[in-house]
């Protein structure tokens, strides 16, 4: 039996003008439409649908696929919509079809229009699937416009009288469908609205123009919405408008949380008032829109003296130059960049420093307005790193000590068993001269006596100048030999201590590895054999010098560590292998080692301060977290490492050759 409240609704609907109405609503599409008869001759296409082909709708109207695509294209495309009228469902395949632009693949939708139980006609729907993300959104249109929109949709005659509401409205509003035609929009009004909104509503749409704008209504419970509408004016072959469409959005969740945001920026605008931190705001004019109390504390300069002005004439003594270039590259750009070290003069007169952060400020539109710079005076906190870098440096030399006095001790051991053989031998050379200077006296007055001759012979035999003729060439050269390795030590140690320099200079990296290995031997000469694979090549480095020595003693250590682990007190030795090579703008410096490896639960924690894998009091985790942010934030480089279970690990430090982040190969 026939629904009679679906036979009143479409009877109230009828008496819209079919055609009129069909074409605006097509036509509002941005997707291809059109509307074939049983016979397959197109019966209306919309704007887009016309383009798509690049005829005007003259030239597609009456005409089938067969006049307008090619012949294999169009010969598919009946077979689809013979078997969609047949079988009164719709089909859906992806074809490519010609356009002025070129091909373009097409979700082709043939969705048969049932009348009275028979498909009389079909409706034809392309949406462009050439890229795939544009399929999901053009599918997604297309299914909230044809199927069930996600906006309410409501079609008045000129009196306002109610004629089409689709489902969303019912939805929002609360009406049934049977309570909403042959009604008035003005059941919906809330009374929150100024009556200049109705009044410039009705003199726009019967002016023959679209309003848009946002009314607050009111539900059947009575409960309050908004809405962003949009009412256009419906005209018939002639220009006479027939009816009004209106197309509303629900926006009570937007509004509500433009309400939030306002109240949250009123927050925000408090808090950056009250926060430690500097906080100065540029405008897109480049003049100073905010100065925070921090601001003026620090600077000495009050708010109303800067706000408004240039910021180049901020008088923050300072790198000007570099502060606007700075500037001009966060708006540019549309990125935070961060200075650290940013030398400033401080109100008494003491040199300082800031790190800033810079964030652009963007409009609702995302275009850059402007930036903010939140800085932190950190004059004492480098003062406090650079104590606590040398401590570090201290701790690490005390912690090699023993070893080191080892290394010294070595050499300095057979340079005093070389002068007590020297001094022994200096003693029997002085006793065989003087028995020389009898004989040459002998010799010189015509005495020479037999036993003169004895003598000398008996001391030439008690001498043993054989042996020492061969050995103490060797004792001189031994002597020579460890003193020189003492001076090595000693220069190491004093390369390596040598305190931090605020500055980054240019450095011979392959000077500071050989310094590092030096000192660190007695670490890890009895438990691995180190070579050294240096690029004689390598160029200067502009780096921080007793930083990096650090690193590499950090990572050195760790491997002679993860080798004794391996071989424990068997006697067995493994290896590291440092190199040094140059790749483009980077130097790149590998310390491998054939040790235990690094397992897969600790490799995401390797640089996280105080993570260690060694046991209790063998270790304070500190040592890969200073390294990477010695090589990282410090010189703008990579650490990495490469690690296999049983195979052991190397370690990738990458620096660029200017001391800055270089870009990438």
């Amino acid at each position: 039996m026939a629904d009679p409240t679906a036979h009143r609704t479409t009877c109230r609907q009828s008496s819209i003008s079919g055609c009129t109405l069909l074409h605006a609503l097509l036509n509002l599409s941005p997707l291809p439409m059109a509307v074939k008869d049983e016979g397959l001759v197109y019966q209306i296409a919309n704007t887009a649908f016309c383009a798509l082909l690049g005829l005007t709708p003259e030239e597609v109207v009456r005409r089938t696929d067969a006049d307008l695509l090619p012949a294999e294209l169009a010969e598919g495309a009946e077979q689809w919509d013979r078997m969609a009228l047949a079988e009164q469902v719709p089909v859906v395949f992806a074809e490519t079809w010609p356009t002025p632009a070129g091909d373009r693949l097409f979700e082709v939708n043939r969705h048969p229009i049932v009348n009275d139980g028979t498909a009389g006609s079909i409706a034809v729907l392309l949406t462009d699937i050439t890229e795939a993300r544009q399929t999901r959104e053009e599918l997604d249109r297309y299914v909230q416009a044809v199927e069930q929109s996600p906006a309410s949709v409501v079609i008045t005659d000129t009196e306002g009288t109610i004629e089409y509401v689709n489902q969303r409205f019912t939805e929002v509003t609360g009406y049934t469908t049977d309570e909403a035609l042959g009604g008035n929009p003005r059941v919906l009004k809330s009374g929150n609205m100024a009556p200049e909104v109705y009044e410039d509503l009705w003199s726009t749409i019967t002016a023959g123009k679209e309003w848009r704008g946002e009314l607050c209504n009111r539900r059947k419970d009575g409960t309050l919405f908004w809405e962003q509408v949009s009412i256009s004016p419906l005209c018939d072959e002639a220009g006479i408008t027939t009816h009004y469409l209106a197309v509303k959005n629900d926006i009570t969740e937007a509004k509500a949380a433009e309400e939030a945001l306002h109240r949250a920026h009123r927050a925000n605008t408090l808090l950056l008032a009250t926060i430690p931190s500097i906080l100065i705001g540029v405008d897109d004019d480049g003049r100073i829109s905010q100065w925070n109390p921090a601001a003026e504390h620090t600077f000495a300069i009050a708010a109303e003296q800067v706000v408004g002005r240039p910021f180049k004439k901020c008088r923050i003594l300072w790198h000007m130059m570099k502060m606007e270039e700075a500037v001009a590259t966060c708006v540019t750009e549309g990125k935070p960049l961060r200075l650290d070290d940013v030398f400033f003069v401080r109100p008494d007169g003491r040199d300082g420093l800031l790190g800033i952060t810079l964030t652009p400020v963007t409009g609702s539109d995302g275009r850059a307005e402007g930036c903010l710079l939140l800085a932190s005076d950190i004059t004492d906190r480098r003062h406090l790193e650079s104590q606590l870098s040398q401590a570090q440096k201290l701790e690490s030399i005390g912690q090699l000590a023993a070893g080191i006095a080892h290394e010294i001790n070595t050499p300095t051991q057979y340079v005093g068993d070389n002068i007590r053989f020297l001094e022994e031998a200096f003693t029997d050379l002085t006793t065989l001269l003087t028995q020389f200077q009898t004989l040459l006296e002998a010799a010189r007055t015509g005495t020479l006596a037999p036993e003169v001759v004895a003598a000398t012979d008996a001391a030439i035999e008690e001498a043993d100048l054989d042996y020492l003729n061969d050995e103490i060439p060797t004792a001189i050269h031994q002597s020579l030999e460890g003193i020189e390795r003492v001076n090595t030590i000693v220069a190491a140690m004093k390369e390596f201590s040598h305190p931090s320099q605020a500055e980054k200079h240019p450095t011979d990296l392959n000077k500071q590895i050989e310094s590092t290995i030096t000192v660190s031997r007695n670490e890890w000469k009895y438990v691995a054999e180190l070579t050294t694979d240096l690029d004689p090549n390598l160029p200067p480095v502009l780096c921080l010098a007793a930083e990096l020595n650090q690193v590499f003693l950090n990572i050195i250590v760790n491997a002679a560590h993860a080798i004794r682990d391996v071989v424990g007190d068997s006697g067995d030795k493994g290896q590291i292998t440092v190199t040094s090579r140059q790749h483009g703008p980077w130097v790149e410096i590998r310390i491998r080692d054939t040790g235990s490896g690094i397992p897969d639960h600790a490799r995401a924690r390797v640089f996280d301060p105080f993570f260690t894998t060694k046991e209790v009091g063998k270790g304070t985790g500190q040592g890969l977290s200073i390294s990477h942010s010695v090589v990282v934030d410090k010189h703008g480089g990579t650490l990495t490492f490469e690690t296999e279970m049983g195979k052991g690990t190397v370690f990738v430090i990458r620096l660029p050759l200017g001391g800055g982040s270089a870009p990438r190969e």
